[in-house]
Order: structure tokens, then C-alpha cells, then sequence
């Protein structure tokens, strides 16, 4: 019998923060991201994501690298239902300058990565194109946070 992969690909976002990248590079190096969402369990941030439907996660931020002018951070997006850990959402968020000389004032953020296979209906797999979808709004809305938060916080010059 053929093993049927759990993640599908394609996920993409793509949002603008208005924030100097000099500004937000120190927020997404915070371990956790204390930041944005509230305090979840197991080291992870709740976040409640908009999309059709609506869902409460728990964002785990992996890893946090800084390569020429991008920040990298591997994040993973888990069900808060069924058991501890199960991945919804996996993949980089990406922050770097906007292009144009505009780094001053405002950065991309990007996500791309993998989503379950049955993000769409939890009762087995969805279409990959249903899963897309959904997977696509919830990164949109992840991204938007992310955005939001990073602009909020990084105003004051508060990291916490």
C-alpha cells in the first residue's frame, strides 16, 4: 500500500510591515516571540488565526537565522486539539527590507511552507487545492499578526 504524504505544499503569504528593518531584526530574534499572541503551552504562542474557519493555534518558533539583510524563522503552526504537537503549518517566515530604499519604513514578510494534508476537514484529507486554500489564508492571517505586532512593539522600543 502506498504511504500517502501528511504535508502538502504550497503555501505562500506575502504582507508588508511598516517597521525599519533595523527595528524589527532584534524583535524576531526574542526567543518565542513573547511579542505576539498569548502565552501557550509548551513553549508555544496562541494565536487565533482568521479563515473559513476561524482556529485558535499554537505557534512554536523553531529557529531564527540572519542572512544578508533577511531574517529567517522556522515556525510551526499546531492544532491546540489531539494530542501535543501535531502540525498544521510548517515553514519560514521571511522578513527583509522592502526594495526601492524603503528599508527605513516598512519590510516584507513572507511565509513559505507545508500544510497538513487535512487542514481543511480533521475527519481525513481534504483536496490538496481545499488545503491550499485554507492553508493560504491562515498564513495571510499569521503574517498580518506578525506585522501588526512587530509595528505595535516596535514603536515603543519594547520587546516584551
Amino acid at each position: 500500500m502506498e504511504q500517502i504524504d501528511p504535508m502538502i505544499q504550497g503555501v505562500h503569504a506575502k504582507t508588508l510591515a511598516l517597521i525599519d528593518f533595523k527595528h524589527a531584526v532584534p524583535l524576531l530574534q526574542v526567543p518565542g516571540w513573547t511579542w505576539l499572541g498569548l502565552d501557550g503551552q509548551f513553549s508555544t504562542r496562541r494565536v487565533m488565526l482568521t479563515g473559513t474557519p476561524p482556529r485558535e493555534c499554537r505557534l512554536r518558533v523553531m529557529r531564527v537565522n540572519l542572512l544578508n539583510q533577511t531574517v529567517t524563522s522556522t515556525v510551526q503552526l499546531e492544532s491546540r486539539e489531539g494530542a501535543p504537537g501535531t502540525t498544521l503549518i510548517r515553514g519560514d517566515v521571511s522578513l527583509a527590507p522592502a526594495p526601492n530604499g524603503n528599508a527605513a519604513t516598512r519590510c516584507v514578510l513572507s511565509l513559505r511552507g507545508l500544510a497538513a494534508r487535512n487542514l481543511a476537514d480533521s475527519g481525513g484529507p481534504a483536496s490538496a487545492e481545499a488545503t491550499r486554500r485554507l492553508a493560504n489564508e491562515y498564513a495571510r492571517s499569521l503574517l498580518e499578526q506578525i506585522a501588526g505586532s512587530l509595528e505595535r512593539v516596535g514603536g515603543t522600543g519594547s520587546a516584551a
